[in-house]
């Protein structure tokens, strides 16, 4: 009798696992995937872009380096890829995303976090199709989302 109750929760564990495995992709216009998205400016890239549940916060901010200031502060809008509480977690970040080819700049938020943006714009339908993009190409930052500058 045990082994019977055994196999029937091992089959419905199976089942649950199986039936949870789908492709992450989304399809948009019936078969066409996301990674395959038309180029900026098109009706269909923008019905994506404004589709996309993306996160977005309003905050001030100051940024850690005054070169990175003088590329970046006439944006609004900024990807941001991480957020960390101390300094040097921000920087170990920051030489990671280097590495993967990114241009990270490091900005202090009023309440003292360590936000790493990946990309800064003065339009705000750029700065979300940049979030969607780096959320396709770099699936571990699917977490990605929008800083807008008060």
């Amino acid at each position: 009798m045990k082994f019977a109750n055994l196999f029937y929760f091992a089959c419905i564990l199976i089942l649950l696992s199986l039936s949870s495995c789908k492709s992450g992709r989304k399809v948009i216009s019936g078969s066409e995937p996301v990674a395959q998205q038309p180029a900026l400016g098109s009706t269909d890239s923008q019905e994506m872009v404004e589709a996309a549940n993306i996160p977005v916060r309003t905050e001030s901010f100051s940024f850690e380096l005054p070169q990175d200031r003088a590329v970046h502060d006439p944006s609004r809008y900024f990807v941001i890829i991480g957020s960390f509480r101390f300094n040097s977690n921000a920087n170990s970040f920051k030489t990671k995303l280097t590495a993967q080819g990114f241009e990270p700049v490091i900005l202090i938020s009023e309440r003292g976090y360590h936000r790493i943006s990946v990309g800064s714009y003065r339009d705000e339908a750029q700065a979300r199709a940049h979030v969607i993009q780096v959320r396709q190409n770099f699936p571990e930052y699917h977490d990605a989302w929008l800083l807008i500058r008060k």
